[in-house]
């Protein structure tokens, strides 16, 4: 018996990695961002083979992370949490985020100004719409991985 989608070759089970994160093999960088949000982060299963298949998708106040095979931290999903400049600061303060990440979500937030360096270089996905406020986005020359970006339903003056 199998729970979850159906696989058409039993062998191909094997191959799978089976992530189970306790808050002992939670990676770092998902635990201090729980500290700033003061919300608990859930772990994104992945869905034919993609970690960020599951991410993306948006469930009010239910913040999500992906982690690739090694258990690093590729994706977050922060949407509609309410999150305001000041606390995206703080986050952006954090060792690692940026470098890893190839999905981030920070759609329907109450963020005015976002900046991304060329640290952000492995995204593949960003989404900021219905950031109402958000009047600037600064994005690198440089975002060679960048094949989504989703800016509706903001008040953009300038990318």
């Amino acid at each position: 018996m199998f729970i979850g989608a159906a696989r058409q070759n039993e062998d191909a089970l094997l191959h799978l990695p089976i992530i189970v994160q306790t808050k002992s093999t939670m990676p770092a960088l998902v635990q201090q961002i729980e500290a700033i949000l003061q919300r608990k982060l859930t772990l994104a299963p992945a869905r034919d083979g993609d970690p960020l298949a599951n991410l993306m998708p948006v469930k009010t106040d239910t913040p999500k992370y992906a982690v690739d095979s090694g258990g690093e931290v590729i994706g977050l999903n922060l949407a509609r949490m309410g999150l305001k400049d000041a606390v995206w600061k703080d986050m952006l303060d954090l060792p690692g985020l940026a470098e890893g990440l190839q999905g981030l979500n920070l759609g329907g937030n109450t963020l005015t100004d976002l900046v991304f360096t060329t640290e952000w270089a492995a995204l593949r996905r960003l989404d900021l719409s219905e950031n109402e406020s958000l009047g600037s986005i600064d994005l690198p020359d440089e975002m060679p991985n960048l094949a989504y970006l989703d800016c509706s339903n903001c008040a953009l003056t300038r990318i």
